[in-house]
């Protein structure tokens, strides 16, 4: 947890990120009660956008990611 509070407060963008980056990435942040938004557009993506306090599904995505 302390190496998770460090890192987050100096994180501004996570690009390039498998799912479970991401996944420990939000449940990090909304445990700590802090707003989420995600961008993705494939299938590997679902789980993650409906996570998010904001999903933002990306228009050449997948229909399931939308």
């Amino acid at each position: 947890m302390a190496e998770f509070d460090r890192v987050i407060g100096e994180l501004k963008v996570l690009a390039r990120a498998t799912p479970l980056d991401k996944e420990i990435l939000i449940r990090g942040l909304r445990f700590r009660n802090r707003a989420v938004a995600v961008t993705g557009d494939g299938i590997s993506d679902v789980g993650c956008l409906s996570m998010a306090n904001i999903g933002l599904a990306m228009g050449s995505g997948c229909s399931a990611s939308k």
